[in-house]
């Protein structure tokens, strides 16, 4: 006899490590997903909110001119009447 443990034994015993170690990974995913979620907002998300706010501004109100908001290459819309 070689060990306390056998071919078979062995084998059981690697694969449990293997799969005590796919659910650690698993559960160390998990964990810094959460912790991330709790965590400060960064940079980008930041910038990212501030742009999505000024985007819903409303823009002052007054006469529009369209000659302004169009470039001098594009026509008027009803170019086409004539």
């Amino acid at each position: 006899m070689t060990g306390a443990f056998n071919e078979s034994d062995a084998l059981a015993i690697t694969m449990l490590v293997v799969l005590a170690l796919s659910f650690g990974c698993v559960l160390l995913i998990v964990v810094m997903v959460f912790r991330r979620g709790k965590a400060d907002e960064c940079e980008v998300e930041k910038l990212i909110k501030e742009v999505a706010e000024e985007d819903r501004k409303p823009e002052k109100a007054g006469p529009v001119d369209e000659s302004a908001s169009r470039q001098p290459w594009e026509r008027k819309e009803d170019w086409w009447r004539g």
